[in-house]
């Protein structure tokens, strides 16, 4: 799947839920714009003859880590808002 083509569903996630007030939505569509680039960032970090995946983890997790932790910390807190209306 082309860069580009990844990037423009991102955008499109991100205007949508900006439309929609929903954090979870704007921070997938983060997600989708930077997932590429760590992509590459993993690649280029663990290049070597000598490196072995949990180099290239590194490497993606460097990237990819700030947006993911968005995410959760917005999953967690809507799940705390539904669980909590539910037993109340």
């Amino acid at each position: 799947m082309p860069l580009s083509f990844v990037a423009i569903i991102g955008i499109a996630v991100i205007i949508f839920g900006a439309i929609m007030h929903s954090a979870i939505l704007i921070t997938l569509g983060v997600n989708l714009i930077v997932a590429p680039i760590s992509y590459i960032g993993g690649t280029l970090l663990a290049g070597g003859p000598d490196t072995t995946i949990i180099d290239f983890f590194k490497g993606f997790l460097t990237f990819q880590l700030i947006p993911l932790l968005f995410l959760i910390f917005f999953v967690i807190r809507r799940s705390r808002k539904i669980l909590g209306g539910a037993t109340n």
